[in-house]
């Protein structure tokens, strides 16, 4: 068997190449199945039966989520409210534009310009870098000092 070409970098033999028409991966993903994605909104999308007072409702999982969220924030619940507001502003607010882009008027700005004006005056102060000057500031702290386990 005589070697038509010099073999050495990215040049492999030719009997250990793949054969025209077939592929490296014969088996590969099979044909029709679905990522995680597609699973979730397939298994959200199913109806399910929930009970609201005496009657039964025939529901989507999604849509039992959504109002068993509710329920939750109407009872007092701060992370469901919180999570309901913050799901409800993305979704809502997406086609609305704020008024960040609009300029301020003079109004605007003697409010800001007056309130700026109420604040207290303070000097940022360095932050230590190295080791000592960390343990220097921290003995002038009012901080104590953490102890050392022996």
């Amino acid at each position: 068997m005589s070697r038509e070409y010099e073999i050495g970098f990215k040049k492999p033999p030719q009997e250990t190449q793949f054969r025209k028409g077939l592929s490296g991966n014969p088996k590969g993903r099979p044909k029709g199945s679905k990522n995680l994605k597609s699973e979730l909104l397939e298994e959200l999308e199913e109806e399910i039966l929930i009970r609201e007072g005496p009657t039964q409702k025939r529901v989507t999982k999604l849509r039992a989520v959504i109002k068993g969220l509710m329920a939750k924030a109407m009872k007092g619940d701060a992370r469901s409210a919180d999570l309901l507001l913050k799901l409800t502003l993305h979704l809502i607010g997406e086609g609305e534009t704020d008024k960040e882009d609009e300029p301020m008027s003079d109004d605007e700005l003697a409010i800001l310009k007056t309130f700026e004006a109420s604040l207290p005056k303070r000097k940022l102060k360095k932050k230590p870098t190295t080791k000592r000057a960390k343990k220097r500031s921290r003995r002038n702290a009012s901080i104590p000092a953490r102890k050392k386990k022996f």
